[in-house]
């Protein structure tokens, strides 16, 4: 028993630390690629940013509130670009497009299947063959173009959001909804009127009938002589008389176009839309749906002129924030050898 007892001190001797050493070995570690998490944190912003792009043309829609749709497509089209040189997988990147094309329809799930069927499928198609466009112009290029990479994304996606606005209006077309929002119509108004007032600052165009009128009046008479050497009161009948006029023509042609006639108190911009949505009803009635077909044809060509300056400038903010991140070190730029193989002639 003592020879026993002795053994084992000897052999905790010779082997001190082993008990320890075993203890030392940790389980194995997993190894993550450099920049893993933060591709996650990307790609859920590239969602997000469908998510509020798919609620501000909502609001865009209903409102013609434009500012909020340019922030949160913008901020889409550059997180996408990101998306284009960091996510190397295309299973990956496949798969975000799927959430992207199911975010940007969230706030219309209100719609028939059909149509978002429809409207998913077209968006999907042209995100798709952006990303594919791109992706092959990065492969096949021996530096970093970022303008020449983006290009064929931002302008698809663009054009998939433009598809995006004709598909939800159309049904409502269809069911004799108002083929311009007046919503939109005032938004369109206000602008007009801005632009027109820097031009003429005597017409008060943010008025009713009757005060337009009456600038109008006082605009046309200002130049005249005959006018001028009038005494202040035959002035003041005159002035009336002459606005009288204007506002009986104007009562003449909103009759004829929209069945309405004006007192003077109107609101300028509810009597413009009135005869411009009558005008456009009578057109509908009149040429059925082939006026629907070139109405759609029209709303999609003025925004995918407008989307036509917006990408650009959308493809400008993400060059700056690509530019900003790498001079703070948080994208990095690196060579790598590329092996290929080519065909050619024995």
């Amino acid at each position: 028993m003592e020879e026993n007892r002795s053994q084992n001190q000897n052999r905790e001797l010779l082997n001190p630390g082993q008990e320890n050493l075993l203890k030392q070995i940790g389980a194995e570690r997993i190894l993550r690629p450099k920049g893993y998490y933060q591709t996650i944190v990307l790609d859920v912003l590239t969602v997000l940013s469908a998510f509020a792009s798919s609620y501000s043309l909502k609001l865009f829609l209903e409102n013609a509130a434009i500012i909020p749709l340019a922030l949160s497509v913008s901020f889409l089209v550059i997180f996408s670009c990101f998306e284009i040189f960091l996510i190397k997988s295309l299973a990956r990147r496949s798969f975000i497009l799927v959430l992207e094309t199911l975010a940007l329809l969230s706030f219309f799930f209100g719609e028939s299947l059909q149509l978002l069927f429809v409207i998913g499928s077209v968006i999907a198609v042209f995100l798709f063959w952006g990303e594919a466009l791109s992706r092959s112009e990065a492969r096949n290029s021996l530096e970093i173009g970022f303008f020449r990479t983006v290009k064929p994304l931002v302008k698809k996606t663009i054009t998939a959001l433009s598809f995006l606005i004709v598909l939800l209006y159309v049904p409502q077309w269809s069911k004799g909804e108002n083929l311009i929002s007046k919503g939109w119509f005032e938004s369109a108004a206000v602008s007009s009127a801005r632009i027109a007032g820097s031009f003429y600052p005597e017409l008060n165009f943010h008025s009713n009938v009757r005060e337009l009128s009456l600038s109008l009046a006082k605009y046309e008479l200002k130049g005249n002589d005959l006018f001028k050497n009038m005494p202040p009161s035959m002035q003041k009948q005159t002035l009336e008389q002459v606005t009288g006029q204007i506002i009986g023509n104007a009562s003449a042609y909103a009759n004829k176009y929209a069945g309405i006639n004006l007192s003077g108190k109107e609101s300028l911009g509810d009597v413009l839309y009135a005869v411009v949505d009558s005008t456009l009803e009578n057109w509908r009635l009149s040429f059925g749906n082939w006026f629907l077909f070139a109405w759609a044809a029209a709303l999609f060509l003025s925004i995918r002129s407008f989307g036509t300056l917006f990408w650009r400038a959308a493809a400008f903010l993400g060059f700056c924030a690509y530019e900003l991140l790498i001079a703070l070190n948080i994208f990095h730029i690196r060579g790598e050898a590329v092996t290929r193989e080519t065909v050619e002639f024995s």
